[in-house]
C-alpha cells in the first residue's frame, strides 16, 4: 500500500503537520469621567469623588493623576482603578475658608484629560425664630437657629444675645456636625408689655427675631346673640391677649341680673388664647339687659346682653268651635303667672281672613285672664282657622287654637 492511514488522514485534515495558536483579545480602557457627589461642598468637610473609565481595568488596574486648582480643596497625587473595575472612588479634602472658593479638580490619564467643579463654602446664618413669638412673663419659649448648609465636622458654634432683661438666652449654642439647625430657650420674667429683640451671629453675620413678652389680660369679651328670649343658652367668647400659660389662666366671671346667669370661673386652656363659655337666661319679667363681666389679672372685659321677658300663656279656648261665617267667636285665655307691674300685652293673629281678630289684647297688672272676639265673615265651604297668641315685644308664638267657619 503506498499511502499509510496517517498518510490519508494528513490529506483532510488542515492541521495536519502543524499547531496554532489564538491569544484573547484586549481592549484599552480611556478615561471617561471624574465627578463629585455634591456641587457644594462645607468648608471643613470631606466630599467623594468618583473616576469612571469606558472599560474595566488590565491586570495591573489603572493609575489616574489627579489635580486640584485651589487650596481650598486636595485630592491625592494619583488614584488607582483596581484590575477588573471600570469605577473607583476617591477623597477629597476641603478646609476652613472665609469665602466662598469655586474649586476644579482635573483627573489625566493616557493623553486624555477629564474635569470636575463645586464650590467649597462655610454655611451661613440664615435665620432665628422663637415659639411661640409673644409669651407670658414667667414662662420660657423655644428658640430656634437655622444654617444655610449643615454645620461642619467640628459643629458651628452660635452667639446669641438678647436687647431686654427680662429675656435671657445662653451666649452661645452649637449646630452638630450635619445638622442645619439647633434650639434654645429663652427664659422671661413677669412684667408689662415689653418686646426683647433676639440676635444670632455666627461667621460674620447676624439676624434677629423679635419677642414680646407681658402679662396676660383679657382682650375682648363677645356675646354672639345680644338679645334673647328669656329662657335660651347662648354661647360667649373669651379672648385673652397671649396664649395662656402651661397651668391655663382662670378667669372670674360675673352678672348684673338674676336673670341672666354664668359660670363663677372659666380656664383658658395652655396654649390658647380664646375659651367659649354658657350664658343661661331665666324668663322672670320684666325685660333686663344684663352685663357679663370677666376678670383677669387686674384685667376687665364686658358684655352685654338683653334677656326679653314674655308671659306664659297656659290656654285658650274660643266658643264656639265651629260658628257660622259671619257670626263672632268669644275666646278667653289665661296666663301661668300674673302680668308683671305695666302688665303684658299680647299680639293676635289670624291665619285666614274669614275670621279676624284684635291686633293685641292687654293682661293688667297683677292679671291671670284676658279675652277678645273673632269676626267671621260668609264662606262657600268650611275653613278651618288657626287664632295665635305672641308675645307683643319678642314675637315669641305662645299659643295657638283653631276655629271653624262653617256656611
Amino acid at each position: 500500500m503506498g499511502r499509510s492511514w496517517i498518510g490519508l488522514a494528513c490529506l483532510f485534515a488542515a492541521a495536519c503537520g502543524s499547531s496554532s495558536s489564538t491569544s484573547p483579545s484586549t481592549t484599552t480602557p480611556a478615561l471617561l469621567s471624574v465627578s463629585v457627589a455634591s456641587t457644594t461642598v462645607v468648608a471643613g468637610s470631606p466630599v467623594t469623588g468618583t473616576i469612571a473609565l469606558s472599560a474595566v481595568a488590565p491586570s495591573n488596574g489603572i493609575a489616574v493623576t489627579m489635580t486640584s486648582n485651589s487650596a481650598a480643596a486636595t485630592v491625592p497625587a494619583t488614584v488607582t482603578v483596581q484590575s477588573g473595575s471600570s469605577t473607583t472612588t476617591f477623597e477629597i479634602d476641603t478646609v476652613d475658608t472665609p469665602t466662598p472658593a469655586s474649586v476644579t479638580i482635573t483627573a489625566v490619564y493616557s493623553g486624555a484629560t477629564m474635569t470636575a467643579a463645586f464650590t467649597v463654602s462655610r454655611p451661613t446664618l440664615q435665620t432665628v425664630t422663637t415659639s411661640p413669638a409673644s409669651v407670658v412673663g414667667g414662662n420660657a419659649v423655644t428658640g430656634t437657629v437655622t444654617l444655610s448648609l449643615p454645620a461642619p465636622p467640628q459643629g458651628s458654634v452660635v452667639t446669641l444675645t438678647s436687647s431686654s432683661a427680662n429675656a435671657t438666652v445662653p451666649s452661645s449654642v452649637t449646630i452638630p456636625a450635619g445638622a442645619t439647625t439647633q434650639t434654645f430657650e429663652v427664659d422671661t420674667a413677669d412684667s408689662f408689655a415689653t418686646q426683647a429683640t433676639i440676635t444670632a451671629t455666627y461667621s460674620g453675620v447676624s439676624r434677629t427675631t423679635v419677642l414680646t413678652i407681658g402679662r396676660e389680660s383679657i382682650q375682648s369679651l363677645l356675646i354672639g346673640i345680644p338679645s334673647v328670649p328669656g329662657g335660651l343658652t347662648l354661647p360667649a367668647i373669651l379672648t385673652m391677649s397671649v396664649a395662656a400659660p402651661p397651668a391655663g389662666a382662670t378667669v372670674q366671671l360675673s352678672s348684673s341680673a338674676a336673670v341672666v346667669s354664668v359660670p363663677a370661673t372659666v380656664t383658658v386652656p395652655a396654649g390658647e388664647a380664646t375659651v367659649t363659655f354658657p350664658i343661661t337666661t331665666i324668663d322672670a319679667p320684666p325685660t333686663t339687659t344684663a352685663t357679663i363681666t370677666a376678670s383677669y389679672g387686674g384685667t376687665t372685659g364686658t358684655a352685654s346682653v338683653t334677656v326679653i321677658a314674655y308671659p306664659i300663656v297656659a290656654d285658650v279656648s274660643c266658643t264656639p268651635g265651629t260658628v257660622t261665617g259671619g257670626a263672632s267667636v268669644q275666646c278667653g285665655g289665661t296666663l301661668a303667672a300674673p302680668a308683671p307691674a305695666g302688665g303684658w300685652t299680647l299680639s293676635l293673629s289670624s291665619s285666614d281672613p274669614s275670621a279676624t281678630v284684635p291686633a293685641s289684647v292687654s293682661v293688667p297688672a297683677g292679671g291671670t285672664t284676658f279675652a277678645f272676639a273673632a269676626s267671621t265673615t260668609a264662606v262657600t265651604s268650611a275653613v278651618v282657622v288657626n287664632l295665635q297668641v305672641s308675645d307683643s315685644v319678642s314675637g315669641l308664638p305662645l299659643f295657638r287654637i283653631s276655629i271653624t267657619v262653617s256656611p
